[in-house]
């Protein structure tokens, strides 16, 4: 998957000889860096926010749960 993103923005065998001549796939290098972390940073808080909310009752109905749990054994 990165090198099908490296080849999106332009980075081929040419520009690895010398990268230093190459001021926008050096830039586009730097934001895969920060943009691929944070979109899948922002998927995993979507999917603890909406998929599995935890709120204090939510909380509370788990450990009730779980004290029934260890008290049968």
């Amino acid at each position: 998957m990165i090198g099908a993103f490296l080849s999106l923005i332009g980075y081929t065998g040419a520009v690895a000889q010398n990268p230093a001549m190459y001021p926008e796939v050096l830039s586009g290098i730097f934001n895969l860096s920060c943009l691929i972390p944070a979109i899948g940073m922002g998927l995993v808080a979507f999917a603890l926010f909406f998929v599995y909310p935890l709120g204090k009752k939510k909380v509370d109905s788990n450990a009730a749960i779980l004290k029934e749990r260890r008290e049968k054994h």
